[in-house]
C-alpha cells in the first residue's frame, strides 16, 4: 500500500527534495491541502487560493535554483 508523505508549509527544503527524488506522484501538505507533481515539478491545484500558487511557485522555484540532489 502506498503512503502520501506530509509535510509542513515551511519545509520548502524538504518537500523540494521529495519532488525531486520521486519525480510524479502527491503529497500533503498541512493546511494547504494535496498537491500533485509531475515531471519534478509541483503542479498548481486546480482553483487554487493565492496562498496555494505562492506556495507551489516559492518550492518551484527552490527546485529550479538547486544544484542536483546528490549535493543536497
Amino acid at each position: 500500500m502506498d503512503t502520501i508523505k506530509k509535510f509542513s508549509p515551511d519545509a520548502f527544503e524538504k518537500i523540494a527534495k521529495h519532488v525531486k527524488i520521486y519525480f510524479e506522484g502527491s503529497l500533503d501538505i498541512t493546511d494547504y491541502g494535496r498537491f500533485y507533481f509531475e515531471q519534478g515539478r509541483l503542479r498548481i491545484p486546480d482553483e487554487a487560493t493565492n496562498e496555494q500558487f505562492a506556495l507551489v511557485t516559492k518550492i518551484n522555484q527552490t527546485l529550479k535554483d538547486k544544484v542536483p540532489v546528490l549535493k543536497w
